[in-house]
């Protein structure tokens, strides 16, 4: 997909909601085809124009939606999300207090029921789950996310670069590092932290690592969060390479994307 939206990164909040998100619809959370609302269950937070929260994965994927025209966040541009999921057990990994410093990222796991309607409030920073039937407070499991730790000094490692040079003609943001975010906080939108945005070397220890990011490519834009496995050795420099840019760039073709070494 060639999107000719304006969309801004390397300073930027490249996943910025006031740019992007669903457009007032519910996100359907569930392969198949779409079911009656008494077979499902609803999970949702209405915002105020900003996010305050974002709802970046479920049950440890992003979003997929494809009737959207962007799957990066369940979050809409009025930081509002609404999802339909089976009814069960359900992880939703959340970003971003917007008013708390650090900011922070982490998990709450509940038990959803057939036909019921969940509503995430907040009040006074403190975000409850609540029942729309009953009102009633819904126990949630809360689970905290640790932040991406380079290696130390000193310490064997390979870097994932990203420079001025190589943004010519393409830009890769990462936004997790074996499934951790960073600690890089954009300049507008300072509610998600990246592990690498604009010119970065992201040190990582050798051995297989798995990277999520979000790119830009001439006029083509990520409509999701792609994730790829990559193996680091000790000394060794890294880019985001795209095997087939010309024809990318030329005829809006799907990148072929691969961390290759540049030593």
């Amino acid at each position: 997909m060639n999107m000719k939206t304006a969309f801004i990164v390397g300073g930027l909040f490249f996943l910025t909601v006031s740019c992007f998100g669903f457009t007032g619809q519910t996100r359907k959370v569930y392969d198949g085809p779409t079911l009656p609302s008494e077979q499902v269950s609803h999970f949702e937070f209405h915002g105020n124009g900003f996010a305050r929260v974002v709802l970046y994965k479920i049950d440890g994927k992003t979003c997929a939606d494809a009737s959207q025209r962007t799957n990066i966040l369940y979050t809409d541009y009025k930081g509002s999300f609404a999802v339909d999921v089976l009814p069960g057990s359900h992880t939703f990994e959340f970003v971003g207090l917007i008013k708390q410093k650090p900011v922070k990222c982490y998990q709450i796991a509940f038990d959803l029921a057939a036909n019921e309607k969940y509503e995430y409030q907040e009040n006074d920073d403190v975000y409850q789950v609540i029942q729309a039937s009953n009102k009633a407070i819904v126990t949630t499991e809360e689970k905290a996310v640790p932040f991406f730790a380079e290696p130390a000094d000193g310490e064997p490692h390979g870097t994932l670069i990203q420079t001025k040079e190589s943004r010519a003609d393409k830009t890769f943001s990462v936004l997790r590092v074996d499934g951790l975010p960073g600690q890089v906080v954009p300049k507008i939108g300072g509610y998600n932290y990246f592990a690498g945005l604009g010119n970065y070397a992201i040190k990582l220890t050798p051995g297989t690592h798995t990277v999520e990011y979000i790119f830009v490519i001439g006029s083509y834009y990520s409509v999701n969060v792609s994730s790829q496995t990559i193996t680091i050795e000790d000394g060794q420099q890294y880019q985001f390479v795209v095997d087939n840019i010309a024809e990318v760039k030329k005829d809006g073709a799907s990148p072929i994307i691969s961390v290759t070494s540049i030593n």
